[in-house]
Order: structure tokens, then C-alpha cells, then sequence
């Protein structure tokens, strides 16, 4: 085999080249930071990027780097390894909100999202369950400790925490004896009071007790409006960070995106604090930042970096260390919890490596 690439690295043929190089057998990666940052090197790591995209962001990287101090193998292999993770292999420079409702239950689980159900109640005339809406009070926030959240108003929403509502969506009905008024017993149809799929307090095998991404019938479900439609981040992203009530529609306004999905009216602000001192002569405003991050490359990148020195995230990086320990830190700042922690090893060691 090396002989062969050996041969054929000593031929004039561009096209068996570009086949070798798609198949990684020639790519050796680059001498960061006395080379710049190629198209090839960004579609080593990311397979789906096109010629065009890899050479925009390559563009856009080599344009900011030195200003943002991201100098040095380390801070470039966890720069391009978080903003891979976060738009989906650099391409997608706004937050999905293709959400079924089992991922807006294993993402969005916690007591604070409540107006996003319907919860099952039991008719003792019927002997059926009717499904009804859990409306939180849409216009306000209230103190929960030292922070906002939406308001409960006259919901009635006893569920305490995330085990409770992911083991209550999970809930399946099940055959059930009674005795009716007249001291008849008869079978009914009756949620189980399932406590299996979310039991220790810090993991949820949802999926493997779910099957069905788009399981909607258990005890809680997820209100159809919110299912494929960017509203969910209306009642998740509310009365936090500087986002107002589930009404004030701030989450949907201020959802991820750009390269580093920034999220929060509070983080846009900063950033476009920042973003401004350097781009005096722009007339673009805090109104039009959100939607011109999720479109121009340029700001895109500029503003992942402007964050990135914000959250100070350069000072956490250690020479001639990138391993599991150093990522999941990264990983926590940038994105203030272990989402795709996996990938996100995965893509910054392979970085590193070719830099």
C-alpha cells in the first residue's frame, strides 16, 4: 500500500490525487499557525462540507484568528472542534428546531418548561382519560431560588422534577381492574406509573424505552404546537439571560445561532457590544444581529471568536493539552452543559492531530 502511494504521489494525476485525499490516505494535516487553515484541512474533519463552504469558513477563520489570540494548535483545535459540533460540521448556522416530542422531552425535561404539555386526567364517569393543556402564565416571571423562571400562575403542575415528567411521558396505558358505582368490577384502560426510564437523578435511557421518536400518548404529552416549530424556544430560552416572558417571543428571537449558536438576549448583547467597537461604520442594529449571524459567514465567525474571548475560554487552554478532561471544561463553557460531548472529543482530538 505505500508503495502504491508512494507511485502515485510521484504522478502528475490531480484527479487520482483528489480521490486519495477523499479517502484520507494522502492527507497529512498542516503546520498550524505557520500554515493557514485550508479548505482540504476543514473537510478532513467534516466530510459533508462542499468546496465552496469549507473555503468561506477557512476564509473567515484565517481572517480573525490572530485578533482573537485562538494562535496555537490547542485554541484552534478546540475552536474548530466546538463550532463543528455546534453547526452540525460548520453547516448550519442556526439552531434546529425539528424537535419531536420525545428529543423536546430529553432536552427540555426540567419542572421550569411545564406549559409545553398536556397532562392525562381520569374521568370517573367515562372511566377515560381526557387530555388537559398545563398553561403557565405566558406574560410573566417569577423568582424560583436566585433565578427567573416562566411563571406557574394557576397551573396546576405537580411534578417536582425531570425524572417525574420524563417517566410520566413514557407512561403507557395499561389493563386494569375496578369497581364501578354500582359495585360492578369492570376493566379499564390505566397509566402505569412507569419509574424505569429516568431513575438515578442524572441520566435518561429514554430512547431505549421509547422507541418511537414520535411517541406522544403517554400520562404527559407535548402540545402539538410545539413539535417542529422554533415556539418551543419561546417557552424553554424564557426568563433567562436577559429573555423575557413565553409571550415576549424573545426565545425564538434570540435562539443559536451563528458559529458558536449563541443563545440569550443578554449573550447577543454583549457580543454585539463588542462586535460594534470593531465595526464602527456598520448600520446594522441589535434588532438585525440575530438573523445577519445566521446568514454571513464573516459576522459569524467574527462573533464565535468575540465570544470565545468573552467567556475567557483561550485562558483554560493548556499547552500541549487537549484530551477527554480539557474538552468536557471547553465543552461546559461554550455550551453550558455536555451536549454531543462525545463528538465534541471526537472532532477536537482529530483537530489537533492534523494541526
Amino acid at each position: 500500500e505505500a508503495s502504491m502511494i508512494i507511485q502515485i504521489e510521484n504522478k502528475n494525476d490531480s484527479s487520482i490525487k483528489k480521490w486519495l485525499k477523499y479517502l484520507r490516505i494522502l492527507y497529512k494535516g498542516i503546520n498550524f499557525p505557520k500554515e493557514s487553515i485550508d479548505k482540504e484541512f476543514l473537510q478532513d474533519i467534516f466530510y459533508s462540507l462542499s468546496d465552496t463552504r469549507a473555503t468561506e469558513v477557512a476564509n473567515a477563520i484565517n481572517k480573525y484568528y490572530k485578533d482573537y489570540n485562538i494562535d496555537t494548535p490547542e485554541r484552534m483545535a478546540h475552536f474548530i472542534g466546538q463550532i463543528g459540533l455546534e453547526t452540525k460540521g460548520l453547516n448550519l448556522l442556526k439552531e434546529s428546531h425539528k424537535y419531536t416530542a420525545r428529543r423536546i422531552v430529553e432536552l427540555f425535561r426540567w419542572t421550569r418548561n411545564g406549559h409545553l404539555y398536556k397532562e392525562a386526567k381520569f374521568d370517573s364517569i367515562t372511566y377515560k382519560y381526557n387530555y388537559v393543556d398545563i398553561n403557565f402564565d405566558i406574560h410573566k416571571c417569577e423568582l424560583s431560588g436566585a433565578n427567573e423562571r416562566p411563571s406557574k400562575g394557576d397551573a396546576s403542575f405537580n411534578y417536582k422534577s425531570s425524572q417525574e415528567i420524563v417517566n410520566a411521558y413514557g407512561d403507557k396505558l395499561v389493563k386494569d381492574t375496578i369497581l364501578d358505582k354500582s359495585g360492578k368490577e369492570i376493566v379499564i384502560n390505566k397509566f402505569s406509573n412507569r419509574n424505569d426510564i429516568f431513575s438515578d437523578g442524572k441520566s435518561t435511557n429514554l430512547k431505549s424505552k421509547v422507541k418511537d421518536k414520535n411517541y406522544n400518548s403517554g400520562r404527559l404529552v407535548v402540545k402539538p404546537e410545539y413539535l417542529n416549530n422554533s415556539k418551543v424556544f419561546d417557552v424553554v430560552y424564557a426568563c433567562k439571560y436577559g429573555n423575557g416572558s413565553i409571550s415576549s417571543g424573545d426565545g425564538s428571537k434570540y435562539k443559536g445561532v451563528g458559529f458558536i449558536h449563541l443563545t440569550f438576549k443578554e449573550n447577543y448583547e454583549k457580543v454585539y457590544k463588542k462586535w460594534k467597537k470593531v465595526n464602527k461604520n456598520s448600520t446594522i442594529t441589535l434588532e438585525q444581529f440575530p438573523e445577519k449571524m445566521s446568514t454571513d459567514i464573516d459576522i459569524a465567525m467574527q462573533t464565535a471568536m468575540i465570544y470565545w474571548e468573552i467567556k475567557r475560554i483561550n485562558q483554560k487552554i493548556l499547552e500541549s493539552v487537549v484530551d477527554k478532561s480539557s474538552i468536557e471544561k471547553i465543552t461546559e463553557r461554550v455550551n453550558g452543559g455536555k451536549n454531543g460531548l462525545e463528538n465534541r472529543i471526537s472532532y477536537t482530538k482529530k483537530i489537533y492531530k492534523r494541526l
